[in-house]
């Protein structure tokens, strides 16, 4: 599989979209199109009687709202941790001493590069 060309069509300080044509060995080159989302954190709270912390958000992408777990961007400089130390005080007003990794995720990967 080898990138062929790649034509940017949108950039902000969250995403960016490009359109990409790939040789993948076919007769003909393949469009991919891949949004690429700045690297983020989610964080399930979990207290000491096992009760989990949701936010209920309006997405307005899907015009509904949402429960979800705490999650954002993490900022430059900033580690994992310390971004979702920070998301979780923002978003839920909440600390926690423990914390646990369950590493890095890459949901949505036929086309949103989006690294929780």
């Amino acid at each position: 599989m080898k990138k062929i060309s790649s034509v940017l069509i949108y950039k902000n300080a969250w995403i960016t979209v490009r359109e990409d044509m790939v040789d993948v060995g076919a007769p003909s080159l393949s469009q991919y199109a891949v949004v690429d989302v700045v690297p983020g954190v989610v964080v399930l709270p979990i207290d000491a009687q096992k009760n989990v912390f949701l936010l209920r958000e309006f997405r307005y992408a899907i015009k509904k709202f949402t429960e979800e777990a705490v999650n954002g961007g993490i900022e430059p400089g900033e580690s994992p941790l310390e971004a979702a130390k920070r998301e979780l005080m923002e978003e839920a007003g909440l600390l926690s001493q423990k914390w646990l990794s369950f590493g890095q995720l890459e949901p949505g990967t036929s086309f949103v590069r989006t690294p929780i």
